[in-house]
């Protein structure tokens, strides 16, 4: 996912995308039918299965009601900046509930 992002915000197609429309999405669970719909041409999300963007979701609408993007990841204007830190943040969280197991 991090590197069809990256490559998607190397365009500069999505430089329009707003914090508050991820935040948005992420809160009301639909960011995984966000994310295929605005970036479909440019990102192949084909891996992800229904499940996949369920868990995604819940997982990212946890981290948009608990943190301070700005404060946390250094993100302030691009939306496509703001997916790309909740997809490392959920890793980071994985990494640490593994640990901890």
């Amino acid at each position: 996912m991090l590197w069809q992002l990256i490559a998607a915000c190397d365009t500069g197609k999505y430089d329009t995308l707003t914090l508050e429309e991820v935040k948005q999405h992420a809160n009301a669970g639909t960011i995984g039918s966000f994310m295929v719909a605005t970036f479909g041409q440019d990102c192949d999300f084909s891996i992800f299965e229904p499940s996949d963007w369920t868990n995604i979701g819940e997982t990212w609408a946890r981290i948009a009601n608990a943190i301070d993007p700005s404060r946390k990841f250094g993100v302030d204007r691009k939306g496509v900046c703001l997916l790309m830190a909740y997809a490392l943040e959920s890793l980071q969280m994985l990494e640490s509930e593994t640990a901890n197991s």
